[in-house]
């Protein structure tokens, strides 16, 4: 598990398309790119995490078949918006 997880996280940092495409890493895929947002959005905000870049990645994944994109975008929303939420309970506290 630890392995795959990081070879998908290697894939995601390096864009590579072909690592990405393997059909068991679907899942993977959708929980590490939320955590990118979910960290970016809540706890480091100048992190130098690839959000940006991550979020073209998840729409072309979607595009050529691999992530469902409604999916894929409700997780991204979500997690934005919960880090958010809690990057501003950090700030009123």
């Amino acid at each position: 598990m630890f392995d795959a997880t990081q070879e998908v996280l290697i894939a995601i940092w390096h864009q590579d398309f072909d690592a990405l495409l393997s059909p068991g890493s679907a899942v993977l895929i959708y929980v590490l790119v939320s955590l990118f947002i979910f960290l970016e959005s809540s706890f480091l905000p100048a992190a130098p995490l690839p959000c940006d870049s991550v979020v073209v990645l998840v729409g072309t994944l979607s595009a050529v078949g691999v992530l469902n994109p409604f999916l894929a975008f409700a997780l991204l929303i979500i997690a934005a918006s919960v880090g958010s939420w809690l990057a501003y309970l950090q700030g009123a506290g």
